[in-house]
């Protein structure tokens, strides 16, 4: 890093011709920018020497001392340097916005460059100010919003036809958007603008028979390619279904042109982030904006159907119950349910699939209220969960590492819709299709085998998956026992330490579902803790062994030998890293406690210190969590019943934890 501020600050205080040593100068640009993203927050000393040297570049006259191609690097260096630090870039905001306001605006440039070094300046000003409006803060940009869109849509009225321009437009607004929400200006020409973009098919360039010589670029699909591509750059394409018959037998075939595809999917983000933000002011492009993003489901690129997916669905659930939500959802979730079942790329069914879970956290009911939904829903899960996709019985040579994570992905993506699917149907619905989803998964699991990284965390997943479907199950828990609860227990023995945290969970909650109904199986349920309890370190193992415990003795404590268990596990306490965990543990000591329990009675001085030390550590997640009240009321209860227990752990705090413990007190006056 000296090094490269070295060679910067020689570069902005440089008096000489400097334009030979363009491509020197946009390395070193390229490794100061990856080494602020790569540092974050933690390169804020080197801020002031970095903001210092770009402003002298932006404000050097001198087009043979600092290039427009120099003041481009330094934009885009201070766009990144506001990312990193965020509210801390405040003091340089106000002059930089100005500085680069001015450089969208002026007229003067034309005369100090070529056009394309020119648009590439002005493109690179218009980008980083959507970047300060995302990290500067709301209140910071606003005085700056309407004047950010008029540029934009400025730069748009004067940059005809340019698709990168109009990209760094679609991002600016996007960006404003999230600072004006409801109160977003010029939304008519915006989304008039976006959705002109959606339905151009300009991308598309013929390529004819006599140009085979040509020398075109030829990718794949992958949308993450296309990061490095020039303007005007192509991409060959399979196009032969929507060619008509009547075009011209000299055309031979179809490219891309990256630059528009990039548009388009830029198009496509910015509708689907405006819409989320700007709230009812949207509601009047609803209509409009879905039937162009609709159209693009069938677009060959499969990061334009990957987009238009996430899209359409965000047009859904920034939507009201009413008709037209009816009709969206009626044409949305039949519509996932294809692309899963017929899209070639794992990318995009893994975005349909997240489609699914999304309209059922939304939404909830309303998600799967139309004829057939649920049907559609069930059966997408199915495919996948038996690999029936085509996506997954397709497989792209030389890519087998790429493809078998996409696979945990897909796997994945179905196994997150099942949660969801819970909350939004009624149990009696949601248990007559889990048995057979939860055989796919279970057979997915005893296909598995640990040889890699990926299929360990697949299979960590799919335990997690099944334990977060068994609160689900409800009042059909029974009928689920015989094939869940062997399961469990044979994975709770693990080697890997995440099969096991998810395992000991299922295992917990399979317990308090079925209350008395696994009464009988709590000798073998209490030896697998025990073992657990004895071997694992402090950790989200331990954690869950301890929530099971407790969800144990609240489901069925009349099996649970107290006595000898409620000891082990308040010298085991306390909870170090599944947090949410600590909301078992306190409405299981609030039931013992309530019942007189002996033994917890005994060990009041160790509570105390126990859960003090928590909230002291872990106060702000508490209170977020809505945790601190439990835990406080329950260390009053025994401040005001057993007055000589709790001063006799006064000694054993630390002044922080005693300060706590003491305003805690208080509240008894």
């Amino acid at each position: 890093m000296p090094i490269l501020l070295q060679f910067l600050s020689t570069v902005a205080n440089s008096s000489t011709h400097q334009s030979d040593n363009t491509k020197h100068v946009e390395r070193m640009f390229y490794a100061l920018e990856s080494f602020v993203d790569t540092m974050e927050s933690a390169v804020t000393p080197y801020v002031p020497t970095l903001m210092e040297a770009s402003v002298k570049i932006l404000e050097n006259p001198d087009q043979t001392v600092c290039p427009l191609k120099f003041k481009e690097f330094a934009i885009r260096l201070i766009g990144s340097i506001a990312t990193a630090i965020a509210d801390e870039f405040q003091p340089y905001f106000a002059n930089i916005m100005n500085q680069l306001a001015a450089c969208v605006s002026s007229t003067d440039l034309k005369g100090q460059g070529d056009d394309h070094a020119v648009s590439s300046l002005q493109n690179a000003a218009v980008e980083v100010i959507g970047t300060l409006a995302r990290a500067v803060g709301e209140d910071n940009f606003r005085p700056y919003a309407h004047q950010s869109v008029q540029l934009g849509l400025r730069m748009l009225g004067t940059a005809v036809d340019d698709p990168e321009t109009a990209k760094v437009a679609f991002q600016l607004f996007a960006s404003v958007a999230t600072i004006l929400k409801e109160e977003m200006v010029s939304l008519p020409e915006i989304v008039e603008l976006l959705v002109a973009s959606i339905g151009n098919d300009d991308e598309y360039v013929a390529r004819l028979k006599e140009e085979e010589g040509l020398d075109v670029f030829v990718g794949d699909e992958d949308e993450d390619n296309n990061e490095d591509k020039e303007p005007g750059d192509e991409e060959d394409i399979d196009f032969d279904e929507t060619r008509s018959e009547e075009e011209d037998d000299d055309v031979e075939g179809y490219t891309y042109d990256c630059s528009k595809l990039d548009e388009k999917e830029e198009a496509l983000d910015a509708v689907r982030e405006i819409a989320k933000v700007t709230g009812n002011a949207f509601n009047q492009y609803l209509q409009t904006s879905f039937d162009a993003v609709y159209r693009t489901l069938y677009h060959p690129h499969e990061g334009i159907r990957g987009g238009a997916v996430d899209t359409l669905v965000q047009l859904c659930t920034v939507q009201t119950p009413g008709p037209l939500l009816i009709k969206c959802l009626d044409i949305v979730v039949p519509k996932l349910r294809e692309i899963i079942s017929t899209d070639e790329s794992k990318d995009v069914v893994i975005k349909a699939l997240a489609g699914y879970r999304d309209l059922l956290s939304d939404l909830g009911p309303a998600a799967v209220a139309g004829e057939g939904h649920l049907e559609a829903v069930h059966n997408s899960l199915r495919e996948v969960l038996n690999k029936k996709t085509k996506a997954q019985r397709t497989s792209v040579e030389d890519e087998e590492e790429e493809e078998a994570e996409k696979e945990v992905q897909v796997i994945e993506g179905a196994g997150e819709v099942l949660p969801a699917l819970i909350k939004a149907v009624p149990s009696s619905t949601f248990a007559s299709i889990s048995h057979e989803l939860l055989s796919s998964l279970t057979a997915r699991l005893k296909r598995s085998q640990l040889d890699d990284e990926n299929t360990e965390a697949l299979k960590s997943f799919i335990v997690g998956t099944i334990a977060e479907c068994v609160p689900g199950l409800s009042e059909h828990i029974e009928e689920f026992i015989p094939s869940l609860l062997p399961l469990l227990t044979k994975f709770s023995r693990d080697k890997s330490a995440d099969i096991r945290q998810n395992s000991l969970y299922g295992l917990g909650v399979l317990a308090a579902a079925a209350k008395t109904s696994l009464a009988p199986h709590y000798p073998t349920l209490l030896d697998i803790l025990a073992e657990s309890l004895g071997r694992d370190k402090p950790g989200a193992v331990l954690d869950n062994a301890m929530a099971a415990l407790c969800r144990m003795i609240l489901a069925c404590p009349a099996s649970v030998p107290i006595d000898r268990v409620l000891p082990v596990l308040i010298n085991t306490l306390p909870i170090t890293e599944d947090l949410e965990e600590t909301r078992v543990i306190l409405e299981c000591l609030h039931a013992l406690y309530n019942n007189g329990d002996n033994v917890l009675l005994q060990h009041l001085d160790k509570v105390l210190i126990q859960l003090i030390g928590m909230l002291s550590q872990h106060e702000q997640f508490f209170v977020k969590q809505g945790l601190k009240d439990p835990t406080a009321l329950f260390i009053l209860n025994v401040v005001r019943d057993f007055p000589q227990a709790a001063d006799s752990v006064l000694s054993s705090l630390t002044p922080v934890q005693a300060e706590l413990f003491n305003s805690i007190r208080q509240n008894l006056s």
